[in-house]
């Protein structure tokens, strides 16, 4: 097995273990029981549960902003732009594990501020970035501000975060409303309330 697939079953245990007894409790002999391997083999990829954390987060939590490059190239306004970047991070937000992931991350990173320094400066960071060069590639009637982009780019992932969070815990709940959700994000984003 690649080491890359190795991983992924240890992420795929090691989320499944934190969401079932919380991050606090788990061992890294539960991990590895989870995951059908050793614990010599966990420790081979991961030398602590604090890395396990790390790299799990850094591996699961940025939305896959390389896979729209391509399409966000080609948008002719901001609002198209803004559209196809909420979309992007709203599907990211509906894969299996994110809502395991994202509530974890509420929990474990206000606890452990190394870690959610690090998740800022590789994650959120870099979707702020990706979003800023978006936005000032576009021309518009009225160039935004620099203070404008920077504020963009800091709101809309989290309220997509927040968003696809409150779709996942109430879809069973309201349907209706989660079906609208992602809709009513990309409006609000675009056009206002």
């Amino acid at each position: 097995m690649s080491p890359e697939d190795r991983c992924s079953i240890l992420f795929d245990a090691a989320l499944e273990v934190f969401a079932d007894g919380g991050y606090g409790r788990a061992t890294l002999s539960d991990i590895a029981t989870r995951a059908g391997v050793t614990k010599g083999c966990l420790y081979h990829h991961f030398e602590s549960k604090e890395a396990l954390l790390l790299s799990l987060i850094r591996e699961r939590a940025s939305p896959p902003f390389n896979e729209v490059q391509q399409e966000l190239s080609t948008a002719t306004s901001r609002e198209e732009a803004i559209a196809i970047f909420v979309r992007a991070m709203w599907q990211h937000f509906q894969r299996p594990g994110q809502l395991e992931l994202t509530t974890l991350a509420f929990e474990e990173l206000p606890r452990n501020p190394e870690i959610a320094r690090a998740l800022f400066d590789d994650v959120v960071e870099f979707g702020r970035q990706f979003l800023q060069e978006v936005v000032q590639n576009i021309p518009e009637q009225r160039p935004l501000t620099d203070e404008e982009i920077t504020a963009m780019a800091a709101v809309i992932p989290s309220l997509v975060m927040g968003g696809a969070f409150g779709h996942q815990v109430f879809a069973s709940v309201d349907p209706q409303m989660s079906s609208l959700m992602e809709q009513t994000i990309t409006g609000i984003l675009t056009r206002g309330v």
